[in-house]
């Protein structure tokens, strides 16, 4: 409430200044205005997690004020609702999209939506902080907290070294990603060189953000045999999930090695690409024996194994789709809902409870299984905090998407009976899900949404990109209790 009644008052200044004429007036008035907006950026950048959600907010105002524009629209201007669904699915690096965007948006607006996918998926601290690095040559302690909860990243004094670093991989993956899908284009499609740079360039950072946006109306359904493109997709998609703090440790592992100094890789790489591999490999298989004889029943044997790969792959958490995913079967929508909600891996492009979490949450069911009194894994035994932090994400996850999702049932299906609604709950979890995500697969319900079910896909994207724990930290008012209540043993389960 504190934060709404400074904004107000910076409102109320503001119009009084448009109506006052003496110069007095207008210096104090102006002053007063300038009080009160040093009060909004304090509030805003004392708190790391409140500057996230904040810059986020910018990031897509921005974005939803440029998409509007008259020259954003290929045919006509777009209108406001839609164009805040596109520029929050783009910030958010999602993918769901209300409107075909190669055909409702112009060169102009698709461009604006690349640049919402690229800071997005990177943040907009992350980009401010490194051109402040450049001129100032150093930044302050607020940036770098903000950096850290921005990439789940642990305390350290190489926070700079680690921002050059994911600016650094970024570019350079996606620039060897389009100079590979600009080949393509090129040679096997027969593009011109613009065309051919221009959709190799807009799909490369697409991929690596997961963000799922694609220039074509069927996504990638076109090229759903070809395992030059495909394979180079996924690469994109996996890499820009593995997390930016995989890419520091290897970087300081082959440095280390490059010196002859002796170095592992952290816990955190091992699990995470232990756990990527193992849901790649379990959603490709799954997928494979239960769409054999419905979508795959058609495809050679290559392309069936291609699109199970595939497929494994975008839930986690890019949104492209290389079948439809509505002609697939009710339980593989359940094992894609699964690898939706485990999503990437922490301090990614990617969203969902993370890999890590997870681990840790398979983990304290299998020690509570074997009645074993600490939750460890592979012979690592779980620090009480990481364990009480992934309990409250799954939590607030699982929660979040059973609210919005009762909230959507009642938004687009409000007075039909069960009987004439038969399918569509499942329909409507798998939006859920993938918005809250940031996925973007959908069984094609997305356009055919109420103006109050595009809210609260909105509200989903963002509080999936950045977190409900993060959001909560944001609103949170008050400091933490210095003491402890006294431990009481009840009946539970």
């Amino acid at each position: 409430m504190a934060f709404v009644q400074i904004l107000f008052l910076f409102i109320d200044s503001f119009f009084q200044l448009l109506y006052t004429q003496s110069v007095s007036k207008l210096r104090k008035e102006l002053n007063k205005m300038l009080y009160f907006l040093d009060r909004i950026i304090n509030y805003i950048s004392r708190n790391p997690a409140r500057a996230l959600v904040f810059s986020f907010l910018f990031v897509i105002f921005l974005g939803t004020t440029a998409l509007t524009f008259p020259v954003a629209g290929r045919k006509a201007p777009v209108p406001f609702l839609t164009a805040l669904f596109t520029a929050t699915s783009a910030t958010c690096v999602t993918g769901l999209t209300v409107v075909d965007i190669s055909q409702v948006y112009s060169h102009f607006g698709q461009w604006v939506i690349l640049g919402l996918i690229q800071v997005g998926g990177l943040g907009m601290i992350t980009f401010s902080t490194f051109f402040i690095s450049i001129i100032a040559g150093n930044i302050g302690l607020h940036s770098r907290e903000i950096i850290q909860e921005s990439f789940s990243q642990q305390p350290t004094g190489n926070i700079l070294h680690l921002l050059y670093i994911i600016l650094g991989v970024t570019f350079t993956i996606e620039g060897i990603g389009a100079a590979v899908l600009f080949i393509f284009y090129h040679q096997h499609l027969n593009f011109a060189i613009s065309t051919s740079l221009y959709h190799a360039i807009f799909h490369s950072i697409s991929a690596f953000c997961n963000a799922g946006f694609s220039l074509y109306s069927d996504s990638l359904i076109h090229f759903q045999g070809n395992w030059y493109y495909s394979l180079t997709i996924a690469t994109l998609i996996v890499l820009g999930g593995i997390g930016f703090v995989v890419f520091y440790d290897l970087w300081q592992y082959f440095l280390a090695k490059s010196r002859g100094q002796v170095r592992k890789l952290s816990f955190h790489a091992l699990l995470v690409t232990r756990v990527t591999l193992v849901l790649i490999i379990f959603g490709a298989v799954m997928f494979f024996i239960f769409e054999y004889h419905n979508s795959l029943q058609n495809q050679p044997w290559p392309a069936k194994i291609l699109i199970s790969l595939f497929q494994s792959i975008t839930p986690r958490t890019a949104g492209f789709n290389t079948i439809d995913i509505a002609t697939l079967t009710p339980v593989t929508l359940c094992i894609i809902l699964l690898l939706m909600f485990i999503g990437g891996s922490p301090g990614s492009t990617a969203g969902g409870i993370k890999t890590s979490t997870a681990a840790v949450v398979g983990a304290l069911f299998w020690s509570r299984l074997k009645n074993e009194p600490h939750v460890s894994i592979q012979q690592r035994r779980v620090d009480e905090s990481i364990l009480s932090k992934s309990i409250s994400i799954f939590l607030f996850s699982t929660v979040t998407i059973g609210l919005f999702t009762l909230l959507l049932l009642t938004s687009e299906l409000a007075g039909l009976s069960h009987q004439q609604t038969r399918g569509f709950f499942l329909d409507i979890l798998f939006e859920a899900v993938s918005a809250f995500c940031t996925v973007g697969l959908s069984t094609g319900i997305t356009p055919h949404l109420t103006q109050v079910g595009q809210v609260f896909i909105v509200m989903l994207m963002f509080l999936g990109r950045l977190g409900p724990l993060t959001v909560a930290v944001a609103v949170a008012r008050g400091r933490p209790k210095k003491f402890q209540y006294a431990k009481e043993k009840f009946l539970v389960g």
